[in-house]
């Protein structure tokens, strides 16, 4: 084989694995059965899209160790809520007297999508105290100044060893964390109490605080401390998570704590598998109950669910299924847990299709070999090889002119088949999983890929999901789609599509989405900000009521009031706070916008480093330079205070003071008048 002829064909076999990597399954978790239908097979004449990808029907246990273990080992070659309730989720009103020292009328909780649903974070408070989870931090060694290595001599050998000899030793590596435990009224008499030699993100249930301590690689742990006496916590239990275990996500709700969990699956490690130090073994998990698709399919890792009991850190539930180990994102109602999986199509699947609609360019004798290949029981990386090997004979007699306009020819028409076959390319599976009987209720699939937990609503028994499409360059040159669009589809209490709002920006992808009620604000971007009014009142019938375009983009949406939507973004370099008035669907507005001298804010990224205080109609967001209180009094944003502190990370409110939490200091507001009335030193 000549030089060009071989790299072709290397070239083609590298694209057909890299594809392959993308694989991903959606799993189910115990006890029901959802699962995949096995492809059919086509007719000569056209393609059946369900052939593309796997679609989620029913699954069913591993039937032995030995299964499971050949299974991966083959693989391995992936709110029910209205507005009401929605504007509450950052308050609590409280009328009991608090012995830490006065009243309190309100106090502010994390900012998290569903009220009533917590979610883990740096800070928590029950306004008598508050507890803060200081970062790790690791010493470093002061390096030598320049004057103090002064005309080294040559050789080089001789300037390192000189370099050498002056340079001081590393200090020993410390972790200089802890969650301070603060005590907070009254504010003129605020105090540390005490710390916790422990950090992490924090859930606190009732008198419980929760620790999630990953910070340690080799020793990652969940703690549970009474702090029923928050001047003296006490440990009153603890689960070691193995070193290869990870945690995907976590709730609280009805005072238990939801634990979302994956390890690698390593075909050669043992059955059962281990996930947690738990006593009585409910950390363990038989490779006989843990969930599988009927088909071969890339999974890579086994996903459990976890309820735990705050109290005295009792699993109560657990659930495993195999999955990929690419993102999985949560999100969780009163009713429900939804874990929703990114997958790819089956290659030889697409490429079959592709043939049949471009028969012109490949002999009959090919198309039917490599019809009988896709339904093949052997894994992925198999028939990828047999497809390679299928595309090498049947060019082999090619002379040059005659492969460079079958090259041509391939690329220009991939593209075109992508296109045509976008939404059936790329696809989100979504379990659905009842809380109460932490059983799967439901599963389904919908084309394209989601941005985070704020992709997905559940409202009035049907669930809300935005897509992109066409974000992901999976083929290489042979099948980069040229634009991406995004979609929202409504899904009915069975996970099945009710309605569908389609092609939304373009060319551009989603940067943000948020839906409240009947409604849904959709921002894609590439140069402009369109952020799109969908109308979800007939599930059956969603659209496009209104939209507009300004410059930038918002990655963060927050309802202020029923009519006044916040969007956090940037605009250029620096961080853009846009004002919207969303009161008529058909024609929201732009009301004001607030450019700021940052270049990066946290909660861009993260929805907890955001607050809003409906009583004083402000926000506080943090920054790089410091935190920023930004009025958005009649419809104007203006700065109401900054606090200048390059390590600010979050605020609360309790009563009406501020406090403004940082790495080394607290500083307290008077969110009357906005002075600083109390400054603590951590």
């Amino acid at each position: 084989m000549d030089t060009t002829k071989r790299t072709f064909f290397i070239t083609l076999s590298g694209i057909l694995v890299a594809v392959a990597s993308f694989f991903v399954i959606i799993a189910i978790i115990r006890r029901f059965n959802p699962a995949i239908l096995q492809p059919r097979i086509n007719p000569p004449s056209s393609i059946d899209v369900s052939t593309i990808t796997p679609r989620f029907d029913s699954f069913k246990q591993f039937a032995s160790d030995e299964e499971f273990i050949e299974y991966v080992s083959s693989n391995q070659a992936r709110s029910n809520m209205d507005y009401s309730t929605l504007k509450m989720s950052e308050s609590r009103v409280m009328n009991a007297p608090m012995t830490g020292g006065g009243d309190v009328e309100r106090v502010s909780e994390t900012n998290t999508q569903v009220f009533g649903i917590d979610e883990p974070d740096i800070v928590k408070t029950d306004a008598e105290s508050l507890y803060y989870s200081l970062p790790y931090r690791y010493p470093y060694r002061i390096l030598p100044q320049k004057d103090e290595i002064q005309s080294l001599p040559e050789p080089m050998v001789e300037q390192q060893t000189k370099v050498k000899s002056i340079m001081p030793p590393m200090p020993p590596r410390e972790q200089t964390g802890g969650i301070a435990v603060i005590d907070t009224l009254p504010v003129d008499e605020l105090k540390k109490l005490t710390s916790l030699n422990v950090s992490g993100d924090l859930l606190l249930a009732k008198n419980i605080l929760v620790v999630f301590d990953e910070q340690n690689y080799e020793k990652k742990v969940i703690l549970g401390y009474d702090v029923t006496d928050p001047s003296n916590p006490k440990k009153k239990w603890s689960i070691a998570m193995k070193k290869n275990v990870e945690r995907v996500s976590a709730r609280l709700y009805g005072n238990k704590v939801y634990l979302i969990s994956k390890t690698y699956a390593q075909s050669s490690g043992p059955c059962p598998i281990l996930f947690m130090d738990i006593p009585g073994g409910k950390g363990i998990i038989p490779c006989t109950d843990i969930y599988r698709p009927p088909m071969t399919v890339n999974a890579d890792s086994v996903y459990t669910a976890f309820v735990i009991n705050p109290v005295d850190g009792e699993v109560e539930k657990n659930m495993s299924f195999v999955g990929s180990s690419n993102e999985a994102t949560v999100y969780m109602s009163r009713n429900a847990l939804y874990i929703g999986y990114y997958y790819s199509g089956d290659m030889v699947a697409i490429m079959y299709g592709f043939m049949l609609e471009n028969k012109d360019m490949f002999s009959n004798t090919l198309i039917e070999k490599l019809g009988k290949i896709k339904d093949y029981d052997i894994s992925q990386s198999s028939k990828l090889s047999e497809l390679t090997q299928l595309l090498s004979k049947f060019t082999s007699s090619y002379d040059e002119d005659k492969k460079l306009a079958f090259e041509n020819n391939l690329q220009n028409r991939m593209k075109k088949f992508m296109e045509l076959h976008s939404r059936e390319l790329e696809r989100t599976g979504i379990v659905k999983i009842d809380l109460d009987s932490f059983r799967i209720d439901a599963t389904g699939d919908i084309p394209g890929k989601v941005l985070n937990q704020f992709a997905f609503d559940e409202y009035k028994n049907n669930l809300r999901v935005a897509t992109t499409i066409g974000q992901n360059s999976w083929f290489g040159q042979f099948g980069q789609l040229t634009q991406s669009f995004s979609d929202v589809y409504v899904l009915n209490n069975s996970l099945k599509e009710q309605g569908v709002v389609k092609d939304l920006g373009k060319t551009e992808r989603i940067y943000s989405v948020r839906f409240i009620a009947d409604k849904g604000y959709v921002v894609t971007f590439r140069q402009t900000d369109p952020l799109y009014v969908i109308d979800l009142s007939r599930a059956s019938n969603p659209y496009v009521a209104g939209q507009l375009k300004i410059p930038g983009y918002s990655a963060y949406l927050h309802p202020l009031t029923e009519t006044l939507l916040l969007g956090v973004g940037k605009e250029g370099s620096n961080v853009k706070l846009s004002l919207f008035d969303v009161s008529d669907s058909s024609n929201p507005t732009e009301l004001d916008t607030y450019m700021m001298n940052e270049y990066w804010s946290e909660a861009l990224n993260n929805h907890h480093a955001f607050l809003s205080d409906e009583k004083h109609s402000v926000i506080f967001i943090p920054g790089s330079k410091g935190g920023y209180v930004i009025s958005y009094s009649d419809n104007k944003l203006s700065m109401k205070k900054a606090v200048a502190d390059t390590q600010v990370k979050r605020a609360v409110y309790i009563n009406d003071y501020l406090y403004v939490i940082g790495e080394n200091k607290i500083v307290v507001l008077d969110e009357n008048s906005w002075d600083k009335v109390k400054e603590l030193e951590l």
